[in-house]
């Protein structure tokens, strides 16, 4: 599985070298010159750069011509269309509303969402064929959502190009994800996840280790580092090692 992380400004170009792809949030491209412009250097230098709603931060996503107006301004590789936590009819409805105003270029996600298998495997159908990434949400049973979706799916049906792991909740369901994938045959240089969690670890002052399997319950990471009384980049050492770390369980 290939990493990206959710980098705080005083880290961007610290820590982006340790990651595999970039993953940017909307609205501080809309909000912030600084984190703008640097994501826009990833993209023209070549680097793959995934561009999140930002639902998780705000507490609803951006709307279909607030992601326009942000990937105009920073050219994102791939564009994650809004989502509801568990309401899969916005999800498809937000996901075509912004795929008609996005040039034709511009690739896409969806966030799989839904009460029931059926109404996952009914959203899954509806969309696969229109998106470029499929995307499993933080704070969900994601690992038994895409088991149900193996077993329900036809083999002959084909996914989306890319798939995406929103946020880390524990270890072991990194490597259970790991192995589910492997036993589906789905290529490692299909699969991504962004966390958070090293960093903030990192500034609390913690190494990861075998005990710390739940890696939830953190506070956000400006609100560590607003908290920070030393020098932040003293932070550095655990950082790295804590992404060194989480790479043994993708």
């Amino acid at each position: 599985m290939r990493l990206a992380m959710e980098i705080p400004k005083p880290f961007l170009h610290n820590l982006t070298s340790l990651t595999d792809l970039d993953f940017t949030l909307a609205h501080l491209i809309l909000e912030d010159d600084e984190y703008r412009q640097f994501y826009t250097n990833q993209a023209e230098i070549g680097r793959f750069v995934i561009m999140d709603n930002s639902f998780h931060e705000l507490g609803h996503p951006l709307s279909p011509e607030e992601l326009k107006q942000a990937a105009s301004l920073s050219k994102p590789n791939i564009i994650i269309a809004p989502d509801k936590l568990g309401d899969y009819r916005f999800g498809m409805e937000a996901f075509h509303a912004t795929r008609n105003i996005l040039p034709r270029h511009q690739k896409i996600a969806f966030v799989l969402a839904g009460a029931s298998p059926s109404e996952r495997a009914e959203m899954f159908m509806k969309l696969k064929d229109h998106a470029d990434m499929i995307c499993f949400p933080f704070r969900a049973p994601r690992l038994e959502w895409f088991l149900d979706l193996t077993r329900k799916i036809p083999d002959h049906i084909k996914w989306p190009p890319r798939i995406h792991l929103l946020g880390v909740n524990e270890l072991n369901e990194l490597s259970a994800f790991r192995q589910a994938f492997n036993t589906f045959g789905v290529p490692h240089n299909r699969l991504s996840v962004d966390t958070a969690k090293p960093i903030k670890f990192g500034l609390l002052g913690h190494k990861l280790t075998a005990s710390i399997q739940t890696l939830r319950g953190l506070p956000a990471t400006e609100k560590i580092i607003s908290g920070f009384a030393g020098d932040i980049q003293a932070a550095y050492p655990d950082i790295v090692y804590n992404v060194a770390y989480l790479r043994k369980y993708l």
